[in-house]
């Protein structure tokens, strides 16, 4: 099956969107942590 160049660069872009969005999502929460541990044991 071939799209063609137009929908699969849109299709790449779709995939990547919600490859990045659980990694932003984990990042944030994971640096939030990070941040209160660094405080607690100052």
């Amino acid at each position: 099956m071939q799209l063609g160049e137009g929908p699969a660069k849109g299709l790449n872009a779709g995939i990547l969107y919600l490859m990045a969005t659980p990694l932003a999502i984990m990042g944030i929460i994971g640096f939030r942590w990070w941040k209160r541990e660094k405080s607690a044991v100052v």
